[in-house]
């Protein structure tokens, strides 16, 4: 667990720890992509904002990195991670493409006025 190098003392995380850490992480990027799912479902097509849309495409991309970052770090397949990953890919999706709709409808009503 500890080592010693030419700069002191080293910490080399067994691999239960990494295991633990890595699977850790990866619940909190699911977390993430909770919130994104929560702030588009909590808006209906009517009534959703730029602002709202904005969060919750921030909360999918924050979790997509630590998912993203969690995968390099281990060689193994951890399940949990895996599973935040396509989760937080398909809820980046679906704010992109809740994004589109928006700013279609935007296009079309704009469209009335010229």
């Amino acid at each position: 667990m500890y080592q010693l190098s030419k700069t002191g003392v080293e910490v080399t995380p067994n691999s239960s720890f990494l295991s633990s850490w890595l699977k850790n992480h990866c619940t909190g990027a699911q977390v993430m992509g909770n919130i994104a799912e929560l702030i588009l479902r909590n808006h209906d097509s009517g009534n959703l904002n730029p602002d709202a849309l904005a969060q919750a495409e921030s909360w999918a991309r924050k979790g997509l990195e630590l998912t993203v970052s969690a995968r390099k770090v281990s060689a193994l397949k951890i399940d949990v991670c895996e599973e935040a990953f396509a989760m937080l890919l398909y809820n980046l999706a679906m704010v992109r493409e809740v994004f589109s709709l928006l700013f279609m409808s935007f296009v079309d009503s704009q469209s009335n006025f010229l």
